[in-house]
């Protein structure tokens, strides 16, 4: 009795599509990689809290450095035109960075001309202990 040879299908595994996988998974990391290097945030040493709370990334950032540099949104500005960013933005909630190195009478002199602005909302950005 003879018996008929079928012929061997070969599996193939087509590692293209594999390949292209991985090299827009790397492009991927890359570009996150390069952009997150450009985020550099500005220099400020925060002070420490044992109480702390998550607070809207919606919400507007004020920085304010040792040097009494003015940042609003990580952009340096003038006094002047901090002072006009402040008053045309629409929601009137903001965060204040300030340096632990810094005056405190500055930053009650920027509060309170906010407070006079009719801003009734302000936060500060501590680090948890």
């Amino acid at each position: 009795m003879k018996f008929e040879e079928s012929e061997r299908n070969e599996i193939n595994i087509n590692m293209v599509p594999l390949l292209d996988t991985i090299f827009i998974l790397l492009i991927f990391f890359s570009l996150i990689l390069i952009s997150a290097s450009y985020m550099k945030g500005i220099d400020i040493n925060l002070p420490f809290s044992k109480n702390t709370e998550v607070i809207d990334k919606s919400v507007k950032v004020i920085s304010i450095t040792t040097e009494k540099e003015l940042y609003y949104e990580n952009n340096k500005y003038t006094e002047e035109k901090f002072w006009e960013k402040i008053e045309n933005n629409k929601k009137n909630e903001f965060v204040i960075k300030a340096d632990k190195n810094l005056k405190f009478g500055f930053v009650i002199k920027i509060m309170d001309r906010m407070r006079s602005m009719g801003i009734k909302k302000v936060h500060f950005e501590l680090r948890p202990e």
